[in-house]
């Protein structure tokens, strides 16, 4: 960590000067925090990794894999609304890149679908 370069993710999500202790940091949400965690490297290898997992485990239905994603991102069990959500994001995204003959892509899509998630107000702030 250089306090003259702090890495370009910490300054958009207004992390304190290393120099001086923070009791309480501010809390923001722009733009520019949801474009950071859609495409950040760190923010994609993360997701990659957790669309890795879950394409690994044991589970067999898509609903167990989406039940898996919410549990490793958030630590809780997913609601039934959001689920449905999420299976049909996961859906749609997996057909069009079917179409566009993607071999790998199961995993591109959970890989979506994660960073998905983790672009969420509930994983940034909660």
């Amino acid at each position: 960590w250089r306090r003259t370069n702090p890495y370009p993710s910490m300054i958009t999500f207004d992390s304190p000067q290393r120099n001086v202790c923070t009791s309480r940091r501010i809390r923001t949400n722009t733009p520019l925090q949801a474009l950071t965690t859609l495409n950040d490297t760190v923010y994609y290898a993360a997701a990659e990794n957790i669309a890795q997992k879950i394409v690994n485990s044991n589970k067999q239905s898509l609903g167990e894999k989406i039940n898996l994603a919410n549990e490793l991102i958030f630590q809780k069990p997913i609601n039934k609304s959001k689920k449905e959500l999420l299976t049909n994001y996961f859906n749609d995204t997996l057909a069009d890149l079917k179409k566009k003959k993607k071999s790998n892509a199961e995993f591109l899509s959970f890989t979506m679908l994660a960073n998905t998630l983790m672009n969420t107000d509930e994983f940034l702030t909660k």
